[in-house]
């Protein structure tokens, strides 16, 4: 396996976001906020996905635009693991580590103790998994309007947070 030690980036973000750090913040929980689960930022860094890189890429170009992204730190470190040992040619952890820094402009949920607990009542409500849930549960916390994700049932509602599937063809 090939570790990269420079940028390597998927031409999604069009070269304007990474490392300029201008990149504005995201809006207040005002506005209807877009949690994005794990699997759409990993399509995103790989051009190789085909339709679902470029859906992928699509709806973050949207996000960014739009200033309505919201993550939690489950999603990021799930995201460092998956671009550094997972994808068929992984990032450097500098790498990772910028990419993830960049997307600190959005709004990020901390895991607690609190949201543990929501995500063991989600779980047992929906028949998640404990992990599916914890995404939920930040999602519900966050107010986001919506959840996307390829893993989840599309078009279902829990909690008052739509799940969506962006990479659907």
């Amino acid at each position: 396996m090939t570790r990269h030690s420079v940028p390597r980036w998927s031409g999604w973000n069009e070269g304007h976001l990474w490392g300029l750090g201008n990149i504005p913040p995201a809006k207040s929980c005002t506005i209807a906020m877009r949690f994005v689960d794990t699997n759409i930022l990993v399509y995103a860094e790989q051009p190789d996905a085909g339709a679902r890189h470029r859906a992928a890429c699509q709806v973050l170009r949207e996000i960014w635009a739009h200033r309505d992204g919201v993550l939690s730190s489950q999603v990021l470190q799930e995201f460092f693991v998956t671009v550094t040992r997972q994808i068929q040619n992984p990032y450097s952890s500098s790498v990772a580590s910028r990419i993830i820094s960049n997307y600190m402009a959005w709004v990020i949920v901390p895991i607690d103790g609190q949201l543990v607990l929501d995500a063991i009542n989600i779980q047992q409500e929906n028949n998640l998994s404990y992990w599916d849930a914890a995404i939920v549960a930040a999602a519900v916390q966050a107010s986001a309007a919506e959840l996307l994700s390829e893993d989840l049932n599309d078009g279902q509602t829990i909690r008052g947070v739509k799940l969506c599937n962006p990479l659907k063809t």
